[in-house]
């Protein structure tokens, strides 16, 4: 009744201020001046929208409330084609849903429910004015606006409870101190991996924010959610937040993206930063990492609901993906379930590409985009990488200069080009100034690139069209890139799904003649497994989880065996798969999805 009441005013406020539209008009022409190389395509109040590239440039400015509805009138199309919509519908965590019963799914979407609502009544009163603001200027509902924008806080409790079957979340980011760059100012990379891939990067949005009270930031999105994952503020701090999944994350206390807010509207500094996270209640789990360009410094700082923990820099460089390290390993959810390969081998490859003397912008970039698997060894489109098929938003900030550059390409975004920026006048109350782009990388016309966006693709035709509509952009996937393993299981899962088992089981000898990791192998096998059970043939078919059963002697965490694989193929020995089995078999279209 309370949050009721409080829209009704914010709308009465509203329709004060269209009474007045002259004079707001007339003040905007005189403050907001076209930016060099930026057209200014559209005006809400005091706020713009600009084209640089595929990128969307809004200018916000005003109370919270006017921040979220100039955004939603500007962007009001693209927030109705894009992700917000998909994200924020009632069905929008069924997929995540799909290993369990109906019972168990029936009561899954209840508790996301009934999570959506505490997260809401617990937002701060400038977070819930901007979210408000934004419905009424896209016109759509704040309940399916702030179910987008609060996705990931729903994610870390479903992972708690063990509701998902593999905890989603493939960001990776490295900071670089100003020792170990060639202009002797820090660096901060990150790219943000993330369900949506062919929505959220559809309209992309860089967002500079001036509101009273709070730090002029600039935060880097997508039309319609008011995420800020990653971002800078005028005081020199770049803010990157990453999801984790921790035993200790409990539905209670401020969000993720409400304390990547705070930490843009309020950091002043890195010590200012930790003080917010450590004081109040923390909803769930998630990392920041924190660069200070005034000051050369950088932190990461892993939280979860019972604490935070400070990791500094070593030897000048600070990375983090998706898992806690050192001293926090103990409450991980992903080490300890046999899920945090990706994440530890994007961890160690950022590390690495970061030992490349007198880095540069361009250096970093290319680090957001390499595509080296450690845990097999090779170069590969769908692998281990750092750059992925979730890719979809990609940026470098160099905080002490207040420049930031931002990929304007498609998912995957890392591949560039990528538009620069300077916000020094922009803070102050100017305009944003472009400065010279980083160029595409190597990766931007290869097949690696073109196998992934036509697998992107056919995941799109799969679930609008059925799996037998997505098999000729599977095929193309192959073609495009025959030499990757992850390819063709993608396409054996479909026809095992089709019951198409002899064609299936012919894929899938071909998979396990190419490069993948171990663990990769014993998939393959598992899934041939499943085709020769489907053909009458069980003898096979338990050899094969046999031969998966004895891949699982390996203790490194890049190459062991998932346990979630060993309890399937233990299970099967004892009970063959039959038809049900197949078409129940879930797609995955990364290395991510639970037994990779």
């Amino acid at each position: 009744m309370v949050l009721r009441s409080a829209r009704a005013l914010l709308r009465r406020r509203l329709r004060r201020r269209r009474r007045t539209g002259r004079e707001r008009k007339h003040l905007h022409r005189k403050r907001v001046v076209n930016a060099p190389g930026l057209e200014v395509v559209a005006r809400s109040g005091l706020g713009t929208l600009a084209k640089a590239g595929r990128l969307h440039v809004l200018t916000l400015e005003g109370e919270p409330y006017d921040l979220g509805f100039q955004h939603g009138e500007l962007l009001k199309r693209q927030i109705a084609e894009g992700c917000a919509p998909v994200f924020g519908a009632k069905d929008g965590f069924d997929g995540l849903f799909a290993h369990l019963t109906l019972d168990e799914a029936k009561a899954a979407r209840g508790l996301v429910d009934g999570l959506y609502v505490s997260l809401v009544d617990g937002l701060d009163e400038a977070l819930k004015a901007e979210l408000s603001g934004l419905a009424d200027g896209a016109e759509i509902p704040f309940a399916v606006l702030s179910r987008a924008t609060f996705r990931s806080e729903i994610l870390q409790i479903l992972a708690a409870f063990e509701a998902v079957a593999g905890a989603p979340g493939e960001c990776t980011a490295l900071v670089a101190l100003a020792g170990r760059t060639q202009a002797g100012r820090l660096l901060h990379a990150k790219n943000q991996d993330y369900d949506g891939a062919g929505l959220w990067d559809a309209a992309p949005t860089v967002t500079l924010v001036r509101t009273p009270g709070a730090l002029p930031h600039v935060r880097v999105g997508a039309a319609g959610l008011l995420k800020a994952s990653f971002g800078m503020n005028a005081a020199g701090l770049s803010v990157g937040g990453h999801l984790l999944f921790s035993r200790h994350a409990h539905p209670v206390g401020a969000g993720f993206t409400a304390l990547e807010h705070r930490l843009l509207r309020g950091g002043q500094d890195i010590e200012a930063a930790r003080r917010m996270l450590e004081s109040g209640e923390r909803w769930g789990a998630f990392a920041f990492v924190l660069g200070d360009g005034d000051r050369d410094q950088a932190l990461v700082l892993e939280c979860d609901s019972q604490g935070v923990f400070a990791r500094a820099p070593i030897e000048g460089m600070a990375a983090c993906a998706n898992h806690f390290s050192g001293a926090a390993e103990g409450r991980d959810l992903l080490l300890a379930g046999g899920q945090a390969r990706g994440s530890l081998a994007r961890l160690q490859r950022a590390l690495r590409a970061g030992e490349e003397p007198e880095l540069t912008p361009d250096a970093m970039a290319r680090m957001l985009a390499d595509r080296f698997d450690p845990c097999c060894g090779v170069v590969r489109s769908l692998g281990q990488t750092i750059a992925g098929p979730l890719t979809v938003m990609s940026a470098v900030a160099e905080p002490a200069s207040r420049r930031l550059w931002v990929s304007q390409a498609e998912a995957p975004t890392c591949d560039g080009p990528y538009v620069g920026f300077d916000f020094t006048a922009a803070f102050d109350g100017g305009d944003i100034r472009l400065v010279d782009s980083l160029e595409a990388g190597v990766f931007s016309l290869g097949a690696q690139r073109a196998a992934l966006r036509v697998s992107l693709s056919a995941r799109r035709t799969l679930e609008a069209e059925g799996v037998a509509s997505a098999l000729p952009e599977l095929e193309k996937a192959v073609a495009h890139d025959p030499a990757d393993a992850a390819h063709r299981r993608i396409l054996g899962r479909a026809l095992l799904k089709l019951e198409r088992f002899a064609d299936a089981l012919a894929v899938l000898e071909l998979a396990s003649a190419v490069p993948q990791s171990a663990n990769e192998r014993a998939e393959t096998a598992y899934l041939a497994a499943i085709a020769l059970d489907g053909l009458g043939r069980r003898s096979e078919a338990a050899a094969k989880l046999e031969g998966v059963l004895a891949a699982g002697s390996d203790v490194d965490p890049l190459t062991a065996l998932n346990p979630r694989l060993a309890v399937l193929a233990r299970r099967h020995l004892e009970i063959p798969f039959d038809q049900e089995h197949a078409r129940r078999l879930p797609m995955g279209f990364t290395l991510h999805s639970g037994v990779e």
